[in-house]
């Protein structure tokens, strides 16, 4: 989904778009649909390369497409003071460590989207879609594969395989 985004926001009209993951060939795929700046997580402090790279500033809008407990907390830290938060992806657990005093300090605006309340931008995702605005996506699927090889199409995604982004079997 974060490739997604990353692709969306340059349609939209995003200037700067700093993209974060901790698979470097996923990095990779980040500046081919429009990242101005690539950061792994894994051995970068995101927050602070951020803040290098706006001159500490940050930004105007997050997107946390992992769900996962500390991407979401990074995320959190990174909109400038009245910015904004998008979380995509869907937190793993009930209750989970947040840095609540930063985004209140900082008067960040924190959106969600999951589900059926995605429906009003169902029109907009289609007219992207038929427009061919997102033909550049179709490059995402990768790779195809024949319905017997199921079995080593999960352990490749499971395993985040190189290039394994949106696996598709075939019947």
């Amino acid at each position: 989904m974060g490739l997604i985004f990353t692709h969306i926001l340059r349609l939209m009209g995003a200037s700067e778009i700093i993209a974060t993951d901790v698979l470097d060939w996923r990095l990779e795929w980040s500046k081919r649909y429009g990242a101005n700046h690539v950061i792994n997580a894994t051995n970068q402090d995101v927050v602070k390369v951020v803040g290098e790279l706006t001159n500490a500033d940050m930004v105007d809008f997050a997107v946390d497409a992992a769900g996962q407990v500390e991407s979401l907390a990074t995320a959190a830290l990174l909109p400038k003071v009245g910015g904004r938060l998008f979380v995509f992806g869907m937190p793993h657990y009930e209750q989970q460590l947040f840095p609540w005093y930063h985004v209140f300090r900082h008067n960040i605006q924190i959106n969600t989207c999951v589900g059926p309340e995605c429906g009003p931008f169902f029109q907009t995702a289609a007219d992207m879609v038929l427009d061919e605005r997102c033909k550049a996506l179709v490059d995402m699927v990768t790779p195809v594969m024949p319905w017997a090889k199921a079995p080593e199409a999960f352990e490749m995604y499971a395993n985040f395989a190189k290039d394994s982004l949106k696996l598709t079997l075939e019947l």
